[in-house]
């Protein structure tokens, strides 16, 4: 089976798309798939490739220069590389997001291929829908699909809203590579308690965007340090809120215990996972979270928002904290929860871990979207 992948996110940034289609890919491939990836990116490439998976074919086109000019220089470069490749027998053409793989993937003509797959993992969509604007564009991107995955309960039922009637649409979650997020080799916090001097980092590995919640993490931060001035936060990441936040910090007067490390290097974030007490998703939306399973597959536990697909991997009490969105006070109790019950933080770790093993491996995530290529005839 030969198949197509496109994202306009991609290796070596981070996110949920970008992970999601590099680590997917990667599976597909040790499955005996053939897959070509043309993947979008604006970080900078390294000098050294994670791997040379076989059966797999990578085209990185970097989006450069200022947002006007990156856009048109990416859009320019990635529609060359599609229409050289659409004349090719594909059995599966695959993309990733509305923009910008459904303007050049969605409304391309690939006379020769079999399939074409949209999955939608958008939270735009779900902001549209929420303020009652028309999906009528969002229509017309998907238009061409044979059928469509979500990788949320909520994504697959509200797909219906962009689908035809004649477009399937399954639930395949996103998933974790369980062999590179691990567990540390012993558990960093059995026995602790609440008032031993042993620093805790609590992360968010989030973009800084104003439907990640962050602002809300950090009112969390100035109510748990007052208690617990041993607890740092670090809030990696960057994108339009970053300035704001770090205003909002200093004016909290939190700088020492409100961390701002950037990105993350690709090859750094399991042991920055490791290393954390507790994850902090504050999403005001959130179609899905493969930060968050990221996490779990490493044994630390998750506090997160009602919304979207969170719910569906933190469970109450057994992987983490539900909290409401715009909850200052939540998240802050949830903290200060995990951390006067480090045994009840230790029996979720261990349940994190297996949960995601049972569930949500890369490889079990793949074979199940090749069923549903096979389903449509690939």
């Amino acid at each position: 089976m030969n198949v197509l992948m496109f994202s306009t996110d991609y290796w070596p940034d981070t996110g949920g798309i970008a992970n999601h289609v590099y680590y997917l890919s990667r599976a597909m491939a040790r499955q005996g798939i053939s897959v070509t990836v043309v993947g979008g990116h604006s970080s900078e490439l390294s000098g050294n490739r994670f791997d040379n998976t076989p059966n797999l074919h990578e085209i990185l086109i970097q989006r450069k220069y200022g947002y006007g000019l990156r856009s048109m220089y990416f859009i320019v470069r990635s529609m060359m590389a599609v229409m050289a490749l659409s004349n090719q027998d594909w059995d599966v053409v695959h993309y990733h997001n509305f923009l910008w793989d459904g303007l050049i993937v969605g409304l391309t003509k690939f006379p020769k291929s079999k399939v074409r797959i949209y999955t939608n993992h958008s939270s735009l969509m779900l902001e549209m829908m929420d303020k009652g604007k028309s999906l009528s564009k969002l229509r017309l991107l998907v238009k061409n699909a044979n059928g469509i995955i979500g990788p949320s309960q909520e994504l697959t039922q509200k797909s219906s809203w962009i689908a035809t009637p004649q477009q399937p649409i399954i639930y395949i979650p996103n998933g974790v590579d369980t062999s590179r997020f691990t567990p540390p080799p012993h558990p960093l916090w059995v026995g602790d308690n609440k008032r031993q001097n042993k620093q805790k980092f609590i992360v968010a590995i989030r973009r800084h965007d104003p439907k990640c919640g962050l602002i809300y993490l950090i009112e969390a931060a100035r109510i748990v340090t007052a208690e617990y001035p041993e607890v740092i936060f670090c809030l990696y990441g960057d994108g339009e809120e970053t300035a704001k936040l770090k205003q909002r910090v200093k004016e909290l007067g939190l700088e020492e215990k409100i961390l701002f490390p950037g990105r993350v290097a690709h090859q750094d974030l399991p042991d920055i996972l490791r290393s954390s007490y507790v994850t902090v998703l504050p999403s005001l939306y959130e179609a899905v979270s493969l930060s968050g399973l990221e996490s779990m597959a490493c044994g630390v536990p998750v506090i997160g928002t009602k919304v979207g697909g969170i719910p569906e991997i933190v469970i109450p009490w057994e992987t983490g904290w539900l909290v409401p969105p715009r909850s200052s006070q939540a998240i802050a109790q949830a903290i200060i929860e995990s951390l006067e019950q480090p045994d009840l933080r230790q029996r979720m770790s261990e349940n994190c871990r297996r949960m995601v093993v049972e569930r949500y491996s890369w490889e079990n995530i793949a074979r199940r979207t090749i069923q549903f290529y096979q389903r449509l005839g690939a």
